[in-house]
């Protein structure tokens, strides 16, 4: 993402919350000319946060008979959270399978 250094000036915070959370790379651009770059360090990817949600999305998957991997960190453009397991235990595969099923072609 590149941003001038007025907007950089003015939302600086909400910048840096972006680099924080979503482990962004911000260009900061001089007259469209690229100056400086605001990066998270080595090691904001380990989000205890993030370490968490994997645990228990593991756990869900495992109820449900299912192999999980997730990453150890996140990675530029991933959601913070990817989505858990359907209240019934279903996953987007099943779900699909069923409306295949159910069609009469």
């Amino acid at each position: 993402m590149k941003v001038k250094t007025a907007e950089l000036k003015n939302h600086l915070s909400g910048y840096l919350r972006r680099v924080r959370d979503n482990h962004e790379t911000i260009v900061v651009c001089d007259r469209d000319v690229p100056v400086a770059v605001l990066a998270p360090l080595e090691d904001a990817g380990k989000d205890p946060r993030w370490r968490k949600k994997c645990e228990e999305m593991t756990a869900d998957f495992a109820k449900a008979g299912l192999l999980s991997r997730f990453p150890t960190a996140r990675v530029d453009g991933m959601p913070e959270f990817l989505p858990a397991l359907a209240n019934d235990g279903s996953t987007d595969i099943s779900t699909v399978e069923k409306i295949r099923q159910s069609r009469n072609w």
